[in-house]
Protein backbone atom coordinates (compact mmCIF):
# COMPACT_ATOMS: atom_id res chain seq x y z
CA UNK A 1 0.00 0.00 0.00
CA UNK A 2 1.50 3.34 -0.95
CA UNK A 3 1.84 6.21 1.50
CA UNK A 4 -0.71 9.03 1.20
CA UNK A 5 -0.17 12.69 1.83
CA UNK A 6 -2.53 14.55 4.15
CA UNK A 7 -4.55 16.20 1.37
CA UNK A 8 -5.17 12.91 -0.43
CA UNK A 9 -6.10 11.18 2.85
CA UNK A 10 -8.64 13.91 3.63
CA UNK A 11 -10.20 13.63 0.17
CA UNK A 12 -10.46 9.85 0.49
CA UNK A 13 -11.96 10.11 3.97
CA UNK A 14 -14.59 12.53 2.63
CA UNK A 15 -15.43 10.21 -0.25
CA UNK A 16 -15.68 7.23 2.06
CA UNK A 17 -18.05 9.14 4.35
CA UNK A 18 -20.28 10.40 1.54
CA UNK A 19 -20.21 7.53 -0.97
CA UNK A 20 -19.77 4.42 1.16
CA UNK A 21 -21.22 5.34 4.54
CA UNK A 22 -23.70 7.96 3.27
CA UNK A 23 -23.03 10.51 6.02
CA UNK A 24 -22.10 14.18 5.77
CA UNK A 25 -18.67 15.55 6.57
CA UNK A 26 -19.92 16.94 9.89
CA UNK A 27 -22.15 14.07 11.01
CA UNK A 28 -20.62 11.82 13.68
CA UNK A 29 -19.88 8.26 12.60
CA UNK A 30 -21.22 5.29 14.50
CA UNK A 31 -18.67 2.64 13.59
CA UNK A 32 -20.81 -0.30 14.74
CA UNK A 33 -23.67 0.90 12.55
CA UNK A 34 -21.29 1.39 9.62
CA UNK A 35 -19.95 -2.14 9.97
CA UNK A 36 -23.48 -3.55 9.98
CA UNK A 37 -24.39 -1.48 6.89
CA UNK A 38 -21.30 -2.81 5.12
CA UNK A 39 -22.06 -6.41 6.12
CA UNK A 40 -18.78 -6.86 7.97
CA UNK A 41 -19.13 -9.55 10.64
CA UNK A 42 -17.44 -8.00 13.65
CA UNK A 43 -16.54 -9.30 17.08
CA UNK A 44 -15.28 -7.20 19.97
CA UNK A 45 -13.17 -9.29 22.34
CA UNK A 46 -10.40 -8.62 24.87
CA UNK A 47 -7.02 -9.21 23.22
CA UNK A 48 -3.38 -8.69 24.11
CA UNK A 49 -2.31 -5.08 24.67
CA UNK A 50 -0.09 -5.32 21.59
CA UNK A 51 -2.89 -6.53 19.29
CA UNK A 52 -5.54 -4.07 18.13
CA UNK A 53 -7.47 -6.55 15.99
CA UNK A 54 -7.46 -8.44 12.73
CA UNK A 55 -9.46 -8.58 9.53
CA UNK A 56 -10.16 -11.39 7.09
CA UNK A 57 -11.56 -11.44 3.58
CA UNK A 58 -12.66 -14.68 1.92
CA UNK A 59 -10.99 -15.61 -1.36
CA UNK A 60 -14.18 -14.85 -3.29
CA UNK A 61 -14.23 -11.39 -1.61
CA UNK A 62 -17.87 -11.84 -0.60
CA UNK A 63 -17.45 -12.23 3.15
CA UNK A 64 -15.59 -9.93 5.53
CA UNK A 65 -14.71 -10.46 9.17
CA UNK A 66 -13.17 -8.16 11.74
CA UNK A 67 -11.98 -8.80 15.30
CA UNK A 68 -11.48 -5.66 17.40
CA UNK A 69 -9.73 -5.48 20.78
CA UNK A 70 -12.42 -4.48 23.28
CA UNK A 71 -9.69 -3.52 25.77
CA UNK A 72 -8.56 -0.68 23.50
CA UNK A 73 -9.88 2.85 23.96
CA UNK A 74 -12.83 3.70 21.73
CA UNK A 75 -10.77 6.07 19.57
CA UNK A 76 -8.21 3.32 18.99
CA UNK A 77 -11.01 0.91 18.09
CA UNK A 78 -12.38 3.38 15.54
CA UNK A 79 -8.92 3.91 14.03
CA UNK A 80 -8.45 0.14 13.80
CA UNK A 81 -11.85 -0.31 12.15
CA UNK A 82 -11.14 2.43 9.60
CA UNK A 83 -7.75 0.91 8.76
CA UNK A 84 -9.28 -2.54 8.36
CA UNK A 85 -12.07 -1.21 6.13
CA UNK A 86 -9.36 0.04 3.80
CA UNK A 87 -7.51 -3.28 3.99
CA UNK A 88 -10.70 -5.16 3.20
CA UNK A 89 -10.91 -3.11 -0.01
CA UNK A 90 -14.31 -1.70 0.88
CA UNK A 91 -13.06 1.57 -0.48
CA UNK A 92 -10.38 1.65 -3.14
CA UNK A 93 -8.21 4.70 -3.20
CA UNK A 94 -5.16 4.13 -5.38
Amino acid sequence: MKKLNLETAEILAGKMRSELLRVSATEPLNMKTALRQLNVMTLYRPLSDKLFGLSLLTSDKKHRFMLVNSNSRRGRQHFTIAAFLRQLNLYRCC
